[in-house]
Parts: C-alpha cells; sequence; structure tokens
C-alpha cells in the first residue's frame, strides 16, 4: 500500500504522504515502480492539498493507469487533516468514475457509519482508522451488521479493559516494552473512554512510565471489575 494521502507536516515536508499526492508525475513514478515488483498494490489518495487544489480525480486516474489494483479515498484535503466532514459525496462520484475498487474512509466512527457509506457511496470497501483507536470490536460489529442486520451485544467495560491489556502486551512483542510503554498510552486512555468512572484510572495509567506497572495496574482493574460483577 502507498499512502499518497498522510497530512503529517513530518511526513509532507519529506515529500511524502498528502505532499506525494499533489505531486502527479512523482506520484506516477513511485506507483510505476512498485508495482514492477509484480504485486498487489492500493494507493490512498485525499481530496487535495487544499480548497483550492482538489485533484482527486486526476491523481486516481494517474495511479489507475499505472496499474494500481483499488484506490482507497480519503475525501478530506490536507488542510483539512481530521478536522470537519468528509465529503462522501466525491466519494460517490469517485467510486463510480473508477473501473477499480474504491476503498473509502472518512468518519467511519461506528458500525452504523460504515453501513451508511456503503450504501450511499457504493464504493467497494471501507478503511476503519480513528474509529477503532480503543475500539477495536468496531471490525466485529460492523460485519454483524452487514451481514446480520444487528451489531451484536455489547461488550461489558471489562472487555475494552481486557482488550487494552491484549494491545499493550503485543506491541511490547512487536516494539519493545518501553517504547509501548510511552507510546500506548493514548491508546489506553481511549478504551477508557465513555466510563462513569474512568478519570482516576487515567490518570493513573498517565503517570506510569514502567511497563510492568502499566500490566499490573490493568490486570488489578480488570480482576476488580469480575469480583464486583
Amino acid at each position: 500500500d502507498l499512502n499518497a494521502g498522510c497530512p503529517v507536516s513530518k511526513v509532507t515536508a519529506k515529500g511524502a504522504g498528502a505532499a506525494l499526492g499533489r505531486d502527479i508525475p512523482r506520484l506516477r513514478m513511485a506507483v510505476r515502480e512498485m508495482r514492477a515488483a509484480g504485486l498487489p498494490l492500493t494507493v490512498k489518495i485525499r481530496s487535495g492539498w487544499d480548497e483550492t487544489e482538489l485533484n482527486w480525480r486526476e491523481a486516481a486516474a494517474a495511479v489507475r493507469e499505472e496499474g494500481a489494483s483499488a484506490v482507497g479515498f480519503h475525501p478530506r484535503t490536507r488542510k483539512q487533516g481530521y478536522g470537519g466532514k468528509a465529503d462522501w459525496n466525491a466519494l460517490k462520484e469517485l467510486t463510480a468514475e473508477l473501473d477499480i475498487p474504491v476503498i473509502g474512509s472518512g468518519d467511519l466512527d461506528s458500525p452504523r457509519a460504515v453501513y451508511r457509506m456503503l450504501e450511499e457511496t457504493g464504493c467497494g470497501a471501507v478503511m476503519i482508522a480513528r474509529g477503532a483507536v480503543g475500539n477495536p470490536e468496531i471490525f466485529r460489529q460492523s460485519r454483524s451488521l452487514l451481514v446480520t442486520g444487528s451489531t451484536g451485544p455489547t461488550s461489558p467495560p471489562v472487555k475494552h479493559l481486557e482488550n487494552a491489556l491484549i494491545h499493550l502486551k503485543a506491541a511490547a512483542e512487536i516494539f519493545g516494552e518501553e517504547k509501548a510503554a510511552r507510546d500506548m498510552k493514548k491508546h489506553l486512555s481511549a478504551y477508557l473512554k465513555g466510563w462513569p468512572s474512568a478519570s482516576a484510572l487515567r490518570n493513573e495509567l498517565m503517570r506510569i512510565k514502567e511497563f510492568s506497572l502499566l500490566t499490573e495496574l490493568i490486570e488489578e482493574e480488570i480482576e476488580h471489575m469480575k469480583i464486583k460483577d
């Protein structure tokens, strides 16, 4: 997958991400070189750099002509970042214009939003990003809604905490305990979003720096919640 849509300044400053998406000749060259490896290739793009430079049609057509297998489309500009609303009408138009699958992204914060995007735009698939932070069950619930018409039962808070622990330990295996303990704070905080009594636990999570103490705190809270239930 080639990400020609990332809006982060440290990425675009190097000519990557959304900066690559606005440089059509260079984008073409990148897709062409990657396709030479003989593997299927997807390319993610945004609407454009800003409201005066909306080049999504040109960018999508270019990567299609160079052999991309599918296009991921986040219909926000680089200037918007993650603010405002994604333009699902643009997603609908691109889906109708291209003869390769279009993967929709933007404002998919619930299973119902996933259902609506597929229904309203006709896109071939969806890409859930921020909506999955702290809520990995959104994938299971979205699939259930599409297949059965129901998201299924809502998991209890203790399940979210168990998921957080699995996530933390997986991050430690991949990145090491020190980096996991540091970088996982925002994710752990997201797992607690909406809890009526989560503020005290969240504050304690943010204070702890050691991986072992983080896991110990979460494990203790899980056991406490199970006993209370």
